[in-house]
């Protein structure tokens, strides 16, 4: 079976308010814990899931990098529901 993605799948945006990543927010919340030995504006960005952790960056970066993180989780979440629905061969 041919998978749905397409070469501007990487274009796309993650968008929050997304009813197909909804229920899975839960699994993916960002912690910012403290970078022991680094300065004090400086956090390690954790993902509950377990699949992102960063190193010690700003909170920015953080952000950033969980932006991207869940602009993946999503992308995978609409193609298993494309996969769903598509018609079998």
């Amino acid at each position: 079976m041919d998978s749905p993605c397409v070469p501007s799948c990487s274009d796309i945006p993650y968008w929050p308010d997304d009813t197909l990543l909804a229920p899975h927010l839960a699994a993916h919340r960002l912690t910012m814990d403290p970078a022991p030995g680094q300065a004090a504006w400086r956090k390690i960005g954790i993902c509950t899931c377990g699949n992102m952790t960063t190193r010690p960056w700003d909170n920015s970066a953080i952000l950033e990098a969980y932006d991207q993180h869940l602009a993946v989780v999503q992308h995978e979440i609409r193609h298993d529901a494309a996969e769903a629905v598509r018609p079998s061969e």
